[in-house]
């Protein structure tokens, strides 16, 4: 037995046996970036199922509780997942990143789609254009910031893993530069086809890839169009030739596909959460942002 210890010592270094920092990631593209900054150190836990929208959540016990036993809780902001705002206040000794808190104001939009240049951070829900469009993980250079972010954290609170991390990190960073580039393949031929979202959640996306400014049912997710709302979108779709409505799987796609029947187009689904993909698996973020990609391309026609 005393041979056997002494060889899985020599075989696997001490800093190996260190506890994993506890990691909860509030939404799926955060999760995904986490998971590949800790392989080979542990596995972060998302808070809530993808399929559920963080605009209008309630968390369960079982949620609460991982939240009270998380050393690392990352999330975009508390202006954007607003269900964390009052469980964090009841936190201690708990470390807490606000991602879009770290992010450069260079790379934030407000929702009048100009860069943000002063420190109102606050997502009001009638979208404004002094608000900040939180939905910063749809632009892949915020990815790379994130990544970098997190990773900072994680060398803060787990030091013996540093060199894994910094790895992670990179081959993270160059994956991450390889998707850019796919994706502006994909879409170079989609720079001047029309659509419509169902709500406006996508100029970090389509401002980086040269897609037009889209049409929105919904200005804001949490609010139904009105009956004038949609008929106005019907005229405009019309008169602009829209062939593509988006729907989002967090949400009833009853409107999407009443207003695609009355244009005659057709709905696709765009998610920018990933309620598809599994959890525990490399990449998911890449596999989130290619999907969007392709859906965004599916809509051109010649």
């Amino acid at each position: 037995m005393k041979r056997l210890l002494i060889i899985l010592f020599l075989l696997f270094p001490h800093s190996s046996f260190a506890e994993a920092p506890r990691v909860v990631a509030s939404i799926y593209p955060i999760y995904s970036l986490a998971y590949d900054l800790m392989e080979r150190v542990g596995t972060p836990e998302l808070l809530t199922p993808a399929s559920r929208s963080p605009h209008h959540l309630t968390l369960k016990p079982s949620e609460r509780t991982a939240l009270g036993n998380a050393e690392l809780i990352v999330f975009i902001s508390p202006d954007y997942e607003t269900y964390l705002r009052k469980p964090l206040e009841t936190l201690e000794g708990v470390s807490i990143l606000a991602l879009l808190d770290q992010l450069p104001e260079e790379q934030t939009l407000s929702y009048g789609h100009t860069h943000h240049h002063d420190h109102d951070h606050g997502h009001s829900d009638d979208h404004s254009d002094s608000a900040v469009d939180p939905h910063i993980w749809l632009n892949v250079a915020n990815a790379k910031s994130m990544a970098q972010t997190i990773a900072n954290q994680l060398i803060a609170l787990d030091g013996e893993h540093r060199p894994t991390y910094e790895a992670n990190l990179t081959s993270l960073l160059a994956s991450l530069d390889a998707l850019d580039q796919s994706l502006s393949d994909t879409l170079a031929s989609a720079h001047d086809t029309p659509y419509i979202v169902f709500h406006d959640a996508y100029h970090y996306f389509t401002d980086v890839y040269g897609l037009p400014d889209a049409l929105a049912i919904s200005e804001n997710a949490l609010h139904t169009a009105s009956v004038k709302h949609m008929a106005e979108l019907r005229e405009q779709a019309q008169a602009k030739g829209i062939e593509c409505v988006f729907s989002e799987p967090q949400f009833s796609p009853a409107m999407s596909e009443r207003l695609a029947e009355a244009i005659g187009g057709r709905v696709v689904i765009l998610d920018p959460l990933g309620s598809t993909l599994p959890l525990g698996q490399k990449r998911g973020y890449e596999t989130l942002m290619r999907a969007l990609g392709d859906a965004f391309a599916s809509c051109h026609h010649e």
